[in-house]
C-alpha cells in the first residue's frame, strides 16, 4: 500500500485545479497548509489559469517541497462553486468549495481524508526595516560528509529603494551569483539562487542568521554571520628553496573534449611570512580557489585543491611543470609555464557595417540563465567580443570567431566548448546556442 505522504523525495500529495465562475474569480495562486501529522505539516500552492476555451488549468506546487514542483492536475470539473481534482502523478484528490474568497476542502490519498483550506497567496516581502537589517555580508562554513565550505551571501541596497542579493562560495572560485528571489515571512528569510538550485532559509536573531541551507534535494545546516569574509589561504609546508622557485604566477592550457582552459596557479608569501597557493580558471570566471595541500618530491610536484576535488602533479622543470590535471575520475595532460596570465584578444575580422551592426550589449535568457553578449572596439582598434553569465559569475568569456552576412550570424567561443547560430533583425538575434551536443533556443534583445 503507497504511504500517504510519500517524504522520499518529499512527495506529499498535491494536487492542480483548474476552476472558476463568475461570482468567484479563482484564477492565480492560492495556498494553505496540509497537516500530514501532529509533526508535519506542509505548505501547498495550486496555480490556477485559464485558457482561451474557458477551461482551467492546475498546476500544484509544495514551497517545503522541492520535489513538488509544476505537477499538473489530470482532471478538473467545477461547477456551481465545488471545485474537484484529480492528481494522478500524486494518486490524488481534492474536492472544495468556493466561496467568500478561499477554498475550503479536503485532500485525498487512498482512502484517507486530510483537510486543506486555501486562501489567495501574496508573496511575502522585504519591508524598508527588513531591507536595512539585511545589507552587507554574511557568511558561515557549510559543512558535508567529507568537508567544509564557506557560503557568502552579500546584499546590497539600489537608488530605487530595492535589494540585490549575491551568493559566493570563495572556496570554489565563485562570485557574485545573483540572488533570484528573497522573501521574509514570520521573521524566517528565504533566499533562492536558480542558477545554483540552493535554497536557504533561516530566522534572523540579531547578527545571525540560522537556517539549512538546501540544493538537489540535500539538505544541510547553516549559520550565517554578519561580517566581510576574507579569503585566506591555507599554509603550505614547503622547503624555502621550493618557495622560492614556485612563488609568482604559472599559467598552461587544459585541453579538453569540448575545449581549451587555462589553468592559473599562484603561489605567495604573506605578510605573516606564511606559504599560500591559489588557483583560477580565467575563462569561465572562477578565481582565488585555495590550494589545500602542496608537496615537493625530487622535483615532482603535487597541488591538491580539496573544495573542488582537483589534483595536479607535474615535473618542475626551470620555468615549466609538465605533468596532469585529475578531477572526477578524469585525467588530462597539463604543462604550466611560469609567467602572469594575459586574457587573449581575439580580434574578429568583420565588415563595418557588421560592426556597427552588433556594437553595444545584447541579452536573453537561455532557460534560467542571463546571457549577455558584448561587442565593442579596443584601444586598439580591434573589434572584440564577449559573453557574460551574470547568474554564474562569470564575465569575459571571449568570442574567439564571428561571422555575419545577410543577417546569418555565426558566433564561437571554444573556451566554453559553444557555439550560437541566429538572424539578426533589427535590435533582435534570434537562433540557438550550441554546447556540449545540445542545442536550446537563445533569442537576444540589444539594450
Amino acid at each position: 500500500m503507497r504511504p500517504i505522504i510519500k517524504l522520499s523525495a518529499i512527495l506529499v500529495t498535491i494536487l492542480l485545479f483548474t476552476n472558476a465562475t463568475a461570482a468567484e474569480n479563482i484564477i492565480g495562486t492560492w495556498q494553505g497548509n496540509l497537516v500530514v501529522s501532529p509533526e508535519i505539516e506542509l505548505k501547498i500552492q495550486f496555480i490556477i489559469s485559464q485558457g482561451n476555451d474557458g477551461s482551467y488549468t492546475v498546476v500544484l506546487n509544495s514551497p517545503d517541497q522541492g520535489a513538488i514542483k509544476d505537477i499538473e492536475a489530470n482532471s478538473v470539473v467545477y461547477d456551481s462553486g465545488n471545485l474537484k481534482l484529480d492528481v494522478a502523478e500524486l494518486s490524488g484528490a481534492y474536492e472544495g468549495v468556493v466561496t467568500d474568497g478561499k477554498i475550503e476542502g479536503n485532500w485525498k490519498q487512498e482512502g484517507t481524508s486530510m483537510p486543506l483550506n486555501l486562501i489567495p497567496y501574496v508573496k511575502p516581502t522585504l519591508t524598508k526595516k527588513d531591507k536595512e537589517k539585511l545589507l552587507g555580508s554574511w557568511n558561515g562554513p557549510l559543512n558535508f560528509p567529507g568537508g567544509s565550505i564557506t557560503a557568502v551571501y552579500r546584499f546590497e541596497m539600489t537608488e530605487d529603494g530595492g535589494i540585490l542579493g549575491f551568493a559566493e562560495s570563495p572556496d570554489q572560485g565563485a562570485f557574485n551569483t545573483p540572488v533570484t528571489d528573497m522573501e521574509m515571512e514570520n521573521g524566517i528569510l528565504t533566499i533562492k539562487v536558480e542558477a545554483w538550485q540552493t535554497e536557504f532559509k533561516g530566522r534572523m536573531e540579531g547578527d545571525e542568521i540560522i537556517g539549512e541551507f538546501k540544493q538537489r534535494g540535500q539538505a544541510l545546516p547553516l549559520a550565517l554571520k554578519r561580517g566581510e569574509y576574507k579569503i585566506k589561504g591555507i599554509n603550505l609546508d614547503l622547503a624555502e628553496q621550493d618557495m622560492a622557485t614556485l612563488v609568482g604566477e604559472w599559467n598552461g592550457p587544459l585541453i579538453t573534449p569540448t575545449g581549451s582552459l587555462t589553468v592559473v596557479f599562484r603561489f605567495e608569501k604573506t605578510k605573516e611570512g606564511t606559504f599560500v597557493a591559489f588557483h583560477d580558471s580565467p575563462d569561465q570566471g572562477a578565481k582565488g580557489v585555495s590550494v589545500t595541500e602542496a608537496t615537493v618530491n625530487n622535483g615532482e610536484l603535487t597541488l591538491k585543491m580539496e573544495t573542488i576535488n582537483a589534483q595536479f602533479t607535474g615535473k618542475l622543470t626551470g620555468d615549466e611543470i609538465i605533468g596532469e590535471w585529475k578531477q572526477r575520475g578524469g585525467s588530462l595532460p597539463l604543462t604550466l609555464k611560469k609567467g602572469e596570465y594575459k586574457a587573449p584578444v581575439f580580434s574578429l575580422n568583420l565588415s563595418k557595417e557588421a560592426m556597427d551592426q552588433l556594437s553595444g550589449k545584447w541579452q536573453g535568457k537561455l532557460g534560467p540563465l542571463t546571457l549577455v553578449f558584448r561587442f565593442g572596439k579596443t584601444d586598439k582598434g580591434d573589434f572584440v567580443g564577449f559573453i557574460d553569465s551574470p547568474n554564474q559569475g562569470t564575465k569575459g568569456v571571449p568570442i574567439k570567431e564571428a561571422a555575419l552576412s545577410d543577417g546569418q550570424i555565426e558566433l564561437k567561443f571554444p573556451t566554453v566548448g559553444g557555439e550560437y547560430t541566429g538572424q539578426l533583425t533589427g535590435d533582435s538575434l534570434v537562433g540557438e546556442w550550441k554546447q556540449g551536443g545540445q542545442s536550446n533556443p537563445l533569442t537576444l534583445t540589444k539594450e
